[in-house]
């Protein structure tokens, strides 16, 4: 007997579509969820780190408790785990699951490294005004790997492409410049067309009389051509990331190695000492910031190690208290690299970005009405020649109360924080390292007007981490 309920005049629901439809409701939910944590995980993050940066300053958040900064800034202290750390990771383990005979080559993981590390080093350190100097060499890079993608596996391992336009391409210019191209005999059997340029249909086979060198010479190809374009888009970190890209090699090299360990870790120690000396005045920068990634990677490890552990050591019901135990070291390392990321990175992220660097933010003249002007700090009154009364009385002008060139440090319904950039105890490129300048706190309604002077990017800046 069918026990489904229906409504009269409408058909019954079969059981399957009613746990389908139970199903998604429940991947909502999980999801909706989900969301809703992660959301107020982002806000508490960019509370904790407002207030820990303008601490520094003695400036004080006032006002209302929402807002939308505190989620700008969260999430800015999610780019690294959400753009590098979780795309590397996932990559690792599909690669590892893959079942197919040959997988992405390990090459495509150190490419996917650099695109999500030009994404970031754009997002955060890089200056505002390198969109516009290298807007072209951007664009070519991008281009440039996005193509890598899409050959890499034609290219670089002994496997066919499913994708048609693909293998036409590979087979009418690539393949000849290694001499694989096919007897004509053999593409006359196939009506004309050659075993490499058959239909998707078709099970792909193994290019035939594989030249030993193909694979290493493509792959240095598509490696020289980044090299290329990011030495004309930023000469120091390209240096930097592709200099930790060779460690990291060779760090594998070394753990398999069973013969020429010594030479092995006289080199490494070579490529550590350049990326000691190719940094030069940037160090002080590096090692402020290098404990907010050693953080996040450990939360990383952590997690990847537990995953395999946790099944293994314990019995299923002691894996909650487990994961409890794990979830409490981690929540410790994220309070870390909260801290870090207040006190290391956010002071290096240009204002314009929603940082902290207010070495490219605007310059502005404050305009101070007559009955407020002597409430204001002599110090920040720019002093000019007085003009006599009787000048004044024949030209009509009234005098004009202005200030020296000012930086806005933050600014409130009611308050503006303002501070000297060219203070000669605390210059202007100092103020990310806790060198904080003497701030003031000048009420709104004591300015009349506010102009904003033209500035300058120096081109140099783009090939620098810091200014």
């Amino acid at each position: 007997m069918n026990t489904t309920n229906a409504v009269p005049g409408n058909p019954p629901v079969p059981p399957e579509e009613r746990k389908q439809e139970s199903r998604v409701m429940q991947r909502i939910e999980i999801l909706s969820k989900s969301f809703a944590i992660t959301a107020a995980l982002i806000y508490a993050t960019g509370f904790l780190v407002i207030s820990s940066f303008f601490e520094r300053f003695g400036v004080r958040e006032e006002g209302t408790l929402l807002k939308v900064k505190y989620i700008h800034v969260g999430l800015l202290s999610m780019l690294f785990p959400l753009f590098v750390l979780a795309p590397i990771f996932l990559q690792s383990y599909l690669r590892k699951q893959s079942q197919m005979r040959n997988p992405s080559p390990s090459i495509a993981l150190l490419f996917l490294s650099h695109l999500f590390f030009v994404c970031y080093w754009f997002v955060t350190y890089a200056h505002p005004g390198l969109f516009h100097e290298k807007s072209l060499y951007i664009c070519l890079m991008f281009f440039w790997s996005f193509g890598i993608f899409l050959f890499i596996g034609r290219f670089a391992i002994k496997k066919n492409s499913s994708v048609l336009w693909i293998e036409s391409f590979a087979h009418t210019y690539i393949d000849g410049l290694f001499g694989e191209k096919e007897d004509k005999k053999e593409a006359g059997k196939l009506g004309g067309q050659p075993d490499t340029l058959r239909q998707p249909d078709d099970k792909p086979q193994p290019a035939k009389r594989q030249h030993p060198y193909r694979r290493h010479c493509v792959r240095a190809f598509f490696v020289t051509g980044l090299i290329v374009l990011d030495l004309f888009t930023a000469l120091k970190p390209a240096i930097v990331f592709w200099l930790l890209a060779s460690i990291c090699m060779l760090i594998l090299a070394i753990i398999r190695s069973k013969s020429g360990r010594k030479y092995l870790l006289l080199l490494l120690m070579l490529l550590i000492g350049s990326i000691y000396w190719v940094l030069g005045p940037d160090r002080e920068l590096v090692w402020r910031t290098v404990f907010y990634y050693l953080y996040w990677l450990m939360i990383g490890g952590h997690l990847w190690l537990q995953q395999q552990r946790v099944r293994d050591r314990y019995k299923e019901e002691a894996r909650p208290v487990a994961w409890l135990f794990t979830l409490s070291v981690i929540s410790g390392l994220y309070y870390m690299t909260t801290v870090a990321f207040a006190y290391g990175i956010y002071p290096h992220i240009p204002a314009a970005k929603g940082g902290g660097d207010y070495f490219y933010s605007p310059t502005v003249e404050i305009f101070f009405s007559e009955q407020s002007i002597k409430a204001i700090p002599e110090e920040l009154i720019k002093k000019s020649a007085p003009k006599s009364l009787i000048l004044r009385i024949f030209t009509g002008e009234q005098p004009q109360y202005k200030s020296i060139p000012l930086k806005v440090i933050e600014q409130t319904t009611d308050t503006l924080y303002i501070a000297d950039p060219d203070a000669k105890d605390r210059p202007l490129s100092r103020w990310a390292f806790w060198d904080t300048p003497k701030i003031f706190a000048i009420r709104r309604d004591t300015v009349v007007s506010m102009s904003t002077l033209p500035t300058e990017s120096p081109p140099s800046a783009a090939y620098s981490f810091s200014h």
